[in-house]
């Protein structure tokens, strides 16, 4: 079993999953609990449909969280639009050629018709093309699992999270995992723009420590950048210079976020590892990370 060291990492899928259960109450970064009347309060809308097409089986299921709807700030219309996007996002390409992707265009404040129609819509994309491969003799299922919820927030940011499991046959599905920070005051996205980037090299340091205990097992320990680089799948290919190594390992793609306990960094799967080592996750305390944010960074955590 992984330990857990000064950076707080996650070492499973397991992790992913418990933060959809973090505390909801607002909270300073210290821990500490604040009175306040800048307190988001959610509803949830879900939609869980199951299909049998002759041999094979179909499973949708939406489960979104949002801001009720009298809640008319601006961070709750913020939400509310990256939710719909959100939702509208997270569709992957089945087998067809030219994959249609799906888009909601009634009013998108209304999260309960948008969930329902984003989930008839996916039952009817998975059961037609599995009509096809029944009627070629094939057994599988299909199944679209996504989840969106409130997981932190302060008098001064919310932190949304949603997770996404897909499965489409073979051996395995695919699972995606992201959290983003909204800040209070205009519903602004935050993301990179919480970092001085002008100090990669330290942020690629602290990542690296994390990753390394993430990676870790009972029987296998690593210690050095050369037993973490032998664990992951990392390429410097120039034609990404997302992926760029020049600091031995590349900032995830997916932006960080702010949670309870520090700026979470989450890689998603084949990112940087194999399959077998999940999402690869480092959540860096406060106290760590504030010499290496930006000023936006700063003023957001009231430092």
């Amino acid at each position: 079993m992984n330990k857990r060291n000064l950076y707080g990492v996650a070492a499973t899928l397991v992790g992913a999953c418990a933060l959809f259960s973090s505390c909801q109450s607002c909270q300073n970064p210290s821990g500490g609990t604040t009175e306040t009347a800048d307190t988001l309060v959610m509803e949830s809308f879900s939609y869980v449909d199951t299909v049998s097409v002759i041999s094979c089986h179909v499973y949708q299921r939406l489960d979104v969280e949002c801001p009720v709807q009298n809640d008319t700030t601006v961070l709750a219309d913020s939400l509310r639009e990256w939710l719909v996007k959100s939702v509208e996002d997270h569709y992957m390409p089945l087998l067809g050629d030219s994959p249609e992707f799906f888009h909601y265009s009634g009013d998108r404040r209304d999260l309960a018709k948008v969930v329902k129609d984003a989930g008839k819509t996916g039952v009817t994309r998975m059961s037609d093309e599995l009509k096809e491969m029944a009627g070629e003799g094939f057994e599988t299922e299909y199944s679209n699992d996504f989840e969106a919820r409130l997981c932190y927030q302060t008098d001064r940011f919310a932190t949304m999270q949603t997770k996404y499991d897909i499965y489409t046959g073979g051996a395995h599905g695919a699972y995606f995992y992201k959290a983003t920070t909204f800040r209070r005051s205009d519903g602004a996205e935050m993301g990179w723009n919480m970092l001085d980037l002008s100090q990669k090299a330290k942020i690629v340091g602290l990542l690296k420590e994390g990753i390394k205990e993430y990676v870790s097992t009972a029987d296998n320990e690593v210690k050095t950048d050369e037993q973490l680089f032998e664990s992951l799948m990392l390429w410097d290919d120039p034609e990404t210079p997302e992926n760029e190594l020049e600091f031995g390992l590349p900032l995830p793609a997916t932006p960080p976020c702010l949670l309870s306990d520090g700026m979470f960094f989450c890689y998603q799967q084949y990112e940087i590892a194999p399959y077998a080592l999940g999402l690869p996750m480092v959540t860096i305390p406060f106290d760590v990370i504030a010499p290496l944010l930006s000023a936006e960074g700063r003023e957001l955590l009231g430092l």
